[in-house]
């Protein structure tokens, strides 16, 4: 079988770098290898950010880069051409995108997969209980298939046939883990907080609580993508904990994860898979919050308990003692969190393996949204081909923005005039009033907007336009 798996990766590594999309990827495409598939990667920003698994990756997937941006650039047919061609070329049996894809080349590359009928599988997270159904509500007319991983609390009773629900992607060893902790500490490590150093604030919040807590029975491993400058700015730490600190740069993932389910306290960025994954190693978390990225808040009642957040590097009184109280939490208190298995990436391969034999059915052909039925769409290509009967046989869309005035949806339509396979791609907007959708479709029509309506559904408060690239979408603001 073969695989493209689409990611993506920015951000200054030593500051707030969003790398979470691009690791998710790899350890899948890595268990793909392991199960000897052949595996291609695109990845934007992908150079940016190097560990140990990043290495072992590039020696074993092919990297590809983008050949255009499509977030800003024009919707220009050379370049859509350009990558339906490249992803024809490679032939792949799945696409795999790793991120719900509400824009650039995420939404693109799936857009160009559904349009040459290659199946589409998205993987994300499952952020609380309930949100698997959310998110097939919002995303299951586009994909063929879908993978959330979360905490086992997230899971939904009775998934629908084409959800995989799996916990984080983990694989610990902490026998490897211990006896790299036992070759420089030595056997008596009663507590161990890991503290996530990958940007310079959690580091300097880290330091700051543990010169806090002063607590003689702890041993502390920091993990840096810098171990020496780590080293120089924690002096006043080491002064303090003297043997009992270790700095090591990021490991491979078996032992990383190990040396989580080791400690008793993990320190690190208020992002979702680290949270989460601590969470399925029952280890609790203080996280540095950076301002208009994941909220704890949003996490629920029995997970807040084992979660701190702060947006201070100094360490106040109240982050100092949620510390000291989670170093006393036994790890069978966050099993009503999740019930330990940690065996995703096996469960995520067995899944792809078996949806390439068998697909979705609902989606082999025309899938419904319940928003935009085919009625409508087929009113949309006869205002394209006036003198031609119509027939549609694949029908996909998603909702990708919510504004206030109407929601706005990407539709992809496969349809046949004379014989000949013709592919359409559609702005869709639903408005809350009609008076919304009459001023938008009469703005539309006008000289010089340069949007393209098709079609007008007066009593469904609905205006169909030519795709027009994203260059004129509003903001991505997650739905």
């Amino acid at each position: 079988m073969k695989v493209v798996i689409v990611a993506y990766c920015f951000g200054d590594p030593g500051q707030h770098a969003l790398i979470g999309v691009y690791k998710r990827g790899l350890r899948v495409a890595l268990e793909l290898c392991n199960s000897g598939h052949e595996v291609v990667m695109f990845c934007a920003g992908h150079s940016s950010y190097q560990d140990e698994l990043t290495v072992l990756a590039k020696e074993r997937i092919c990297f590809i880069d983008f050949p255009v941006d499509m977030s800003v650039e024009e919707h220009d047919d050379n370049n859509k051409k350009l990558l339906l061609n490249l992803i024809n070329d490679l032939s792949p049996d799945m696409v795999v995108i790793g991120e719900a894809p509400l824009a650039g080349t995420l939404l693109e590359y799936t857009l160009c997969a559904v349009e040459l009928e290659i199946p589409v599988v998205f993987v994300d997270n499952a952020y609380y209980s309930g949100f698997a159904d959310y998110f097939c509500e919002i995303y299951g007319p586009m994909a063929d298939g879908i993978i959330l991983t979360g905490l086992s609390s997230f899971h939904l009773n009775s998934p629908p046939d084409y959800l995989c629900q799996v916990p984080p992607f983990i694989r610990a060893s902490p026998e490897k883990a211990r006896n790299i902790l036992n070759d420089n500490f030595g056997l008596n490590i009663s507590k161990l907080v890991t503290v996530l150093a990958y940007d310079d604030r959690v580091e300097m919040l880290a330091e700051s609580l543990l010169l806090k807590l002063n607590d003689p029975s702890l041993h502390v491993l920091f993990i840096s993508q810098n171990p020496k400058k780590c080293k120089s700015r924690i002096r006043k730490l080491s002064v303090v904990y003297k043997d009992r600190i270790l700095v090591v740069a990021p490991p491979i993932d078996d032992i990383l994860f190990g040396f989580l389910e080791l400690s008793k306290l993990a320190v690190g960025k208020c992002a979702f898979m680290q949270i989460s994954e601590c969470f399925a190693l029952q280890t609790p978390f203080i996280g540095f919050y950076y301002e208009g990225f994941f909220n704890i808040d949003s996490l629920p009642d029995e997970c807040l308990e084992f979660v701190q957040a702060t947006s201070n590097t100094d360490a106040d009184n109240a982050t100092v003692a949620t510390a000291a109280k989670f170093l006393n939490i036994n790890h069978a208190e966050m099993k009503k969190v999740h019930n330990g298995g940690i065996g995703a990436l096996e469960e995520s391969v067995l899944y792809l393996e078996s949806f390439i034999h068998s697909g979705r059915k609902s989606t082999n052909g025309v899938c419904d949204n319940p928003d935009f039925t085919t009625k409508h769409v087929v009113n949309t290509v006869k205002s394209l081909y006036p003198f031609h009967s119509v027939n549609i046989y694949l029908l996909r869309s998603m909702l990708i923005r919510k504004l206030q005035e109407r929601d706005i949806y990407v539709i992809v339509c496969g349809f046949i005039i004379d014989g000949e396979k013709i592919f359409y791609r559609f702005w869709g907007s639903i408005f809350k009033s009609k008076e919304e959708a009459v001023e938008s479709f009469r703005n539309a029509c006008m000289p010089g907007s340069n949007r393209h309506p098709l079609y007008f559904s007066n009593d469904d408060k609905i205006v169909i336009e030519k795709y027009s690239g994203q260059k004129g979408l509003p903001p991505c603001i997650c739905v």
